[in-house]
């Protein structure tokens, strides 16, 4: 059997293609939250067997039987108790090295823990960093590559998700890029925490507003910087809403 740590969109996108490839294999499910709206879904749709309590406790890992199960993977939105959760099945199940999936949300934590006993039994991933390499690599660097011009680069939303993102630029996209324009209600906190970690520098320009970036004044400020810079920039929107986003979205292309 495959037992799942959480209920949330990630072991919804795993599941599903579990059972596109395998029908038969048991899937167990743990998740605190009892009301969890997915639960309904993996339990009716998915035939998953669901467990209810915290994946960190010894109890609850020996009801969902990992000792015998044939992968584990951690994919609950609190980085330590994932961590904490692995750390507890390889000292009850050794043999279950090179088969525990551990998500890491937090780059930076994850970058920390990489040298760790767990870290080097475990398989480490992070959501955002897959979603960053796939849109820099696949989209961007193109773009890049098909303008004369050194591009300007506007992220709208600098948390988790848009840090990543600059840091696939400066791995991959570095010289393609002369100006990066940063909106976030924690901007400038956020630009001095992202230039304090190692290998994320880069030879651009760093433009910062603190505001929400569904404040048309904001914009406005891009706005400044687009025309003095003479060229269409390439907008990202990456803040934790789909809606804000999309909203965002609209504001930027009437600017």
């Amino acid at each position: 059997h495959v037992v799942l740590g959480g209920a949330g969109r990630l072991t919804q996108l795993y599941v599903r293609r579990l059972r596109e490839r395998d029908l038969r294999r048991t899937v167990v499910v743990v998740e605190q939250d009892p009301d969890k709206p997915s639960l309904g879904a993996l339990r009716d749709v998915y035939r998953a067997v669901i467990i209810h309590g915290d994946i960190t406790k010894d109890e609850v890992l020996e009801r969902a039987r990992v000792d015998r199960a044939r992968q584990v993977l951690f994919l609950t939105n609190d980085d330590f108790a994932n961590l904490d959760a692995a750390s507890k099945v390889l000292k009850t199940a050794p043999g279950l090295a090179g088969r525990i999936v551990v998500h890491v949300s937090d780059l930076g934590f994850m970058r920390q823990t990489a040298s760790s006993s767990v870290a080097e039994a475990c398989e480490f991933f992070n959501g955002h960093e897959f979603a960053a390499v796939n849109l820099v690599q696949e989209q961007l660097v193109d773009r890049f590559n098909s303008t004369p011009q050194l591009d300007l680069v506007v992220l709208a939303g600098f948390g988790r998700f848009g840090q990543t993102v600059l840091h696939q630029l400066n791995q991959h996209a570095a010289g393609s890029f002369s100006h990066v324009i940063i909106i976030d209600e924690r901007a400038s906190r956020q630009v001095r925490a992202f230039e304090a970690q190692p290998g994320t520098s880069g030879d651009y320009v760093f433009s910062v507003i603190d505001g929400d970036i569904l404040d048309p004044d904001a914009w406005r400020r891009v706005g400044e910087v687009v025309e003095a810079h003479g060229h269409d920039p390439v907008v990202i929107l990456g803040c934790g809403s789909d809606g804000t986003n999309l909203h965002a979205a609209l504001l930027a292309r009437r600017q």
